[in-house]
């Protein structure tokens, strides 16, 4: 099956799925090391089982996710051929070191219908200050090659929101180098978990987060990956059918300032 074909489950539509915890940056405003655990990668008996938690579930589409570089795991293309076949609509966020040569022919003959590159800056300074670890140049050249490839798919990049003169500059210049959209995110607190200040909390029922769950990279399922510290674990896939967890305001939920739906569609520009 190609590119998925989404069914939506009446309680969840997105499941955002850790295939690892590991990294090949160091981003300054990624809250991933406060994270007190092994660093792995998720095993082949845990990926099935949430892929089988996920068509009980009715779930409509899957985005590779979480506090790690999905394409660091060996296993990736053959998980999204897995996935596709349950008719799953597939989405990657990636910081795009990795998409080179073979990764990106991969790419594009594989069933992955939307890669939203994480790039935070627009210059070498600003990017490489931000995401140490990276290499600016090296990601202008994948994201120019990722765009040249004969059936690539939708190639977004984001980045944090700063002052209005950055996010014109930063609009511009991805869109000018030919993405198909780009979005912004205003910082947020990580549902408390962060020493942010909060700006201001938009009530649960508006929140663009309302119709995603988090399944870590051990099989742990989390109301959402802004659960840093993993303190709200509502079952693992072994045990939990998603269908019985009821989305409701946890603790975590009611420190969040994470924006509305509307919010968010307004920081999205297209081509």
């Amino acid at each position: 099956m190609s590119r998925g074909s989404p069914v939506v489950s009446p309680v969840y539509a997105v499941v955002d799925l850790e295939l690892t915890n590991r990294c090949n940056a160091r981003c300054t405003f990624c809250p991933r090391d406060v994270v007190d655990e092994n660093r792995g990668y998720m095993t082949e008996e845990v990926y099935d089982r949430a892929l089988e938690c996920m068509a009980e579930a009715h779930i409509g589409s899957l985005v590779y996710s979480g506090f790690g570089e999905a394409l660091l795991h060996k296993r990736f293309f053959r998980f999204a051929d897995r996935a596709a076949r349950k008719g799953l609509a597939l989405s990657l966020n990636t910081n795009g070191a990795l998409l080179t040569g073979q990764m990106i022919a991969e790419l594009a003959a594989s069933p992955i219908g939307h890669v939203n590159v994480n790039v935070n800056g627009y210059t070498r300074e600003t990017y490489e200050m931000n995401m140490p670890g990276l290499k600016f140049d090296r990601l202008l050249d994948n994201l120019k090659e990722v765009l040249a490839t004969d059936g690539r798919p939708v190639l977004s990049v984001q980045s944090l929101l700063h002052d209005e003169d950055y996010n014109r500059r930063f609009r511009e210049f991805y869109l000018d180098l030919g993405v198909d959209y780009i979005q912004f995110f205003r910082r947020n607190n990580r549902s408390g978990n962060l020493d942010v200040e909060c700006s201001r909390q938009v009530p649960f029922s508006e929140r663009f987060c309302r119709t995603l769950i988090f399944i870590a990279n051990d099989g742990r399922i989390f109301p959402c990956s802004h659960d840093v510290r993993r303190r709200t674990c509502l079952g693992t896939v072994t045990d939990t059918p998603l269908q019985s967890i009821e989305k409701v305001e946890h603790d975590l939920c009611r420190n969040c300032d994470i924006c509305s739906m509307d919010e968010f569609a307004t920081m999205r520009h297209m081509s």
